[in-house]
Formats: structure tokens, sequence, C-alpha cells
């Protein structure tokens, strides 16, 4: 289970759920759970063992894929992707606000 400074916990089985609702390569996803999990690009590159300029392009492929522009906006997606059903986009009334995800990484804040 991986636990991210948005309080954040998903199983094996859920990572696998997103990869495939969001069309993540392994590597890419990857790199996701990293990103979700607060590490930053250069962590993520020495713990790769790649290049810091690869992790970046790692990054900016994820965003457009996802259709983000930042991290709040990544964990917005990966929980969206995580309650939605495959190939249908949820509901507005099903789907997790932008306020909702920042709010998680504050004290008191749910846990997910």
């Amino acid at each position: 289970m991986t636990t991210g400074p948005f309080g954040l916990s998903l199983t094996q089985a859920e990572w696998q759920v997103i990869a495939r609702r969001l069309h993540l390569s392994p590597r890419a996803l990857d790199i996701v759970r990293r990103l979700v999990s607060g590490s930053a690009e250069k962590v993520v590159a020495a713990d790769l063992g790649i290049s810091r300029r690869t992790v970046h392009a790692h990054v900016e492929r994820v965003y457009s894929k996802c259709d983000v522009h930042n991290r709040v906006e990544l964990v917005h997606r990966v929980l969206n992707a995580r309650c939605g059903e495959d190939g249908d986009e949820i509901a507005d009334s099903d789907a997790i606000s932008a306020n909702e995800v920042a709010r998680w990484g504050k004290p008191g804040a749910p846990a997910v």
C-alpha cells in the first residue's frame, strides 16, 4: 500500500486499475506512484537510476496523457480514475473536487 502526503492509501490492485484506466505504461505508473507519494523529480531520478531530465520527460508525458498541469491535478485525476468506470467519465456528483484533494494535505483532513 502506498501512502502519500494527501493521505492517499492505495493497494497494488487499485494502482493496476488506475494504470489501465489512464492507459499508463508500467514506467509511467511507477513515476505517478512516486509523484503522488510526494517524491521530488530529483529523488525519483536517483531512486530509478535515471537522469532528472528523463524523469521530467516522463512527468510531462504523464501530465499530457492525463490532461493535467500539476501534481494536485494529477492526484485528483488518479482518485477519479480509481472510482470511475472503464472508459466512462464519472458523474460530476461522484467526482472528487480539486478543493477536496487540496484539503487532504491539511492536518485533520479525512484519509482516503
